[in-house]
């Protein structure tokens, strides 16, 4: 039966002829909830992704500014290749590769770095080859290092470039095969060094190289070398040349003899070749 209001008391009659609560109304505070809520897990998520991802992958890496291009160069290449001519100004003084520890292959192009005094290539795991063109890093005396890029096969340096370098450094580059210097590279240096060196096969340097005073050439402990070969002449004025520790060997040339050549190899030195 329906409710008689007119016998009511006013305040019973206006509670039972209150109209029911629209749907949307009695919901809005359950509504506003789950929106917060919602909006509290997507900034959490937000948070955890920032402070707990994983590093970049190469593909994703980020870029940095050199001066060989004015392109970008991702941070985990496996090669480098520089064009000929490139960061020759005189604020270009040192080159050092080591953030790049991804890289396998190095070529630089003719006439570059000139300015250059320091070249640092060390303890990198990947890199195995490194190809200098010729007449670069002529203009300062300088060091290159390779020590402990234990990937390392093969070097190769064209002709003039390190003119004036004095120190080229491959200790501990356990899997070097080939060391392949050109003509009037390191001029200036009074010290060639290969010990240790259980892979190497060939050394090759060309004319007129490590012409510094009271020099030492050393090759020790090279079980796989097969190959020694200089030009005319270099190491005029190295005191000394040892090598031993050298069970392959079969060759060692020093300059040559064609048109009466005078080779002046170590031509102020003496030269020991020991037996194990």
């Amino acid at each position: 039966p329906r409710l008689q209001t007119k016998a009511l008391p006013p305040k019973l009659k206006r509670q039972a002829t209150r109209k029911k609560p629209h749907f949307v109304s009695s919901h809005l505070k359950c509504l506003i909830g789950v929106n917060v809520a919602a909006i509290l897990i997507i900034l959490l998520l937000i948070v955890l992704l920032v402070f707990f991802r994983s590093p970049p992958s190469p593909t994703e890496a980020p870029s940095t500014a050199v001066c060989w291009t004015t392109r970008e160069v991702k941070e985990y290449p496996s090669y480098i290749i520089i064009p000929a001519g490139r960061c020759n100004d005189e604020a270009d003084t040192v080159l050092d590769l080591r953030r790049f520890q991804s890289l396998e292959y190095l070529e630089i192009g003719a006439e570059s770095f000139l300015h250059v005094e320091a070249i640092n290539l060390q303890e990198m795991s990947k890199l195995e080859r490194v190809v200098i063109g010729q007449n670069c890093f002529t203009q300062k005396n300088g060091t290159l290092l390779l020590a402990q890029s234990s990937a390392l096969k093969e070097l190769v340096v064209g002709d003039g470039s390190l003119a004036q370098f004095t120190q080229l450094d491959v200790a501990g580059c356990s899997a070097l095969e080939s060391v392949e210097l050109g003509s009037h590279v390191l001029f200036n240096s009074n010290e060639f060094t290969a010990v240790n060196l259980p892979k190497l096969e060939h050394i090759t340097i060309g004319d007129n190289c490590f012409n510094g005073k009271n020099g030492t050439f050393e090759v020790r402990n090279c079980p796989s070398l097969t190959q020694i070969k200089t030009g005319l002449k270099s190491f005029p004025l190295f005191t000394d040349c040892i090598i031993e520790e050298v069970a392959s060997l079969e060759s060692i040339e020093m300059g040559d003899l064609i048109n009466d050549n005078q080779c002046f190899a170590f031509y102020l030195g003496s030269i020991q070749l020991k037996s194990e």
